[in-house]
């Protein structure tokens, strides 16, 4: 990795924070894009050579009839997505990662995480939010994990009940024990 790479990496990421959950269809204009470098604490200089960087290896690119706004690439995304953990850390704020391993992972280092911080303080709370969504995200990649369907096809109150008890079908069958 070229020593360039690292100044443009660290903006990538800070680029991939901004846009947040929408990045293919968003658009750093450049003010914005000026402030994110300062956040990165990239100088003038060394913001222009980042930008140069990420234009030449296809990670960001301006958008048609323009040199003012910045749009991220798909291996923009990517990458961005791989070197937050690995190179500047994750945040609370930061969007939910799309694939199964990379939310394991996360979930890895926000519950190592997670008593940092002093018990109650407002970062307390949104590590334990984070984790939250990250559980439920990790839900969604294992369809049927902890669910218990109750089916009912027959009479009148045929109902498919997931992860609760139907408690009117229940009721009808507790009557019809008690009438026999």
């Amino acid at each position: 990795m070229s020593q360039d790479a690292i100044p443009a990496h660290r903006l990538l990421c800070e680029f991939r924070r901004h846009v947040g959950t929408m990045p293919l269809t968003a658009r750093i204009r450049q003010m914005e894009w000026v402030a994110i470098a300062k956040t990165a604490g990239l100088s003038d200089e060394g913001r222009s050579e980042a930008i140069r960087y990420l234009l030449a290896k296809g990670f960001i690119e301006f958008t048609s009839q323009t040199t003012q706004i910045i749009a991220l690439t798909i291996a923009g995304v990517e990458l961005a997505d791989q070197l937050i953990t690995r190179l500047v850390g994750p945040r609370p704020d930061d969007p939910l990662p799309t694939s199964a391993e990379d939310i394991r992972t996360h979930l890895a280092y926000w519950q190592g995480r997670q008593f940092n911080g002093e018990p109650q303080s407002n970062w307390w709370y949104q590590v334990q939010a984070r984790i939250d969504a990250l559980r439920h995200a990790e839900q969604r990649f294992m369809p049927g994990a902890g669910q218990t369907i109750t089916a009912h096809f027959a009479g009148p109150n045929a109902r498919l009940n997931v992860n609760s008890t139907d408690q009117s079908i229940n009721a009808v069958i507790a009557e019809k024990d008690e009438q026999e």
